[in-house]
């Protein structure tokens, strides 16, 4: 992962990151990107970890290469995501902030819940994730076929 034109050496990890501060993220590591302020991370690589919870209200993180492997949970509390390329994500939870993708692929096979935030295609996209709608003292599952 790369922070605007700089790879995300030991001290970007540092800045940005929390979870692998001294290494490369693998699969058994739980990301948070919560830094304040405005800045830009961008996915130009395979890159993997257990889970991302991104939680950085002015932030955007933008994927236009590359791939992401989380075998657990992306979770979406603030700030901007783009996702454009297949992905393999365990589950996607959106409680606040915005996500869009652009790859029918882009939230991977798993489930895709949203408490509030937006989630929003840049194309025509058909999703075969089964997605969860909630509203305080309401929930709306969908299945595939249900969507149109």
């Amino acid at each position: 992962m790369k922070h605007g034109d700089n790879q995300l050496g030991e001290l970007g990890r540092r800045r940005f990151w929390r979870g692998c501060e001294d290494s490369v993220p693998f699969l058994n590591d739980d990301l948070t990107v919560s830094e304040f302020g405005q800045y830009l991370v961008t996915i130009s690589d395979n890159d993997q970890a257990n889970s991302l919870t991104f939680n950085a209200p002015q932030a955007a993180l933008q994927e236009n290469a590359g791939s992401l492997t989380w075998t657990g949970t992306l979770l979406v509390n603030s700030g901007f995501l783009s996702l454009n390329e297949a992905n393999r994500i365990g589950a996607v939870r959106v409680t606040g902030g915005v996500l869009v993708f652009g790859n029918t692929g882009a939230l991977g096979a798993g489930a895709v819940s949203m408490l509030d935030g937006e989630l929003l295609a840049t194309t025509n996209e058909t999703l075969s994730n089964a997605l969860s709608f909630f509203r305080q003292g309401l929930r709306r599952s969908l299945r595939p076929t249900e969507r149109r």
